[in-house]
């Protein structure tokens, strides 16, 4: 299972220590469109649509989402920190939602 793209804002606000109703919210500023920029990319990784993604950032059109896209990729390749921090992200939002297999449960036999 997936995590929800509230999940994503979650995690992001804890690893650029932000809160999460900035992210959401329509602030421009550099230190809230970043993280926003973050939880866009990666939800779009993990197969939400732009109009889905846009929907749960505050009503945002799916343009926006495309463009907050091409702007996280871009800053993850210039600068090797936010590349981290969107991979640290990821890893958080993925780590409790992993399928529970069948060789995984305990066997009350």
């Amino acid at each position: 299972m997936k995590p929800t793209v509230l999940e994503i804002v979650a995690c992001a606000s804890e690893a650029f220590r932000v809160d999460a109703y900035q992210i959401l919210n329509g602030d421009r500023s550099d230190l809230h469109c970043r993280p926003r920029f973050a939880v866009c990319l990666i939800a779009h990784d993990l197969g939400y649509s732009h109009p889905q993604i846009g929907r749960t950032l505050g009503g945002r059109d799916h343009t926006s989402i495309i463009n907050a896209c091409k702007r996280a990729r871009a800053f993850a390749a210039e600068e090797p920190e936010y590349l981290d921090l969107i991979e640290e992200i990821r890893a958080a939002a993925c780590r409790d939602r992993m399928p529970f297999f069948k060789s995984q449960r305990s066997n009350p036999v």
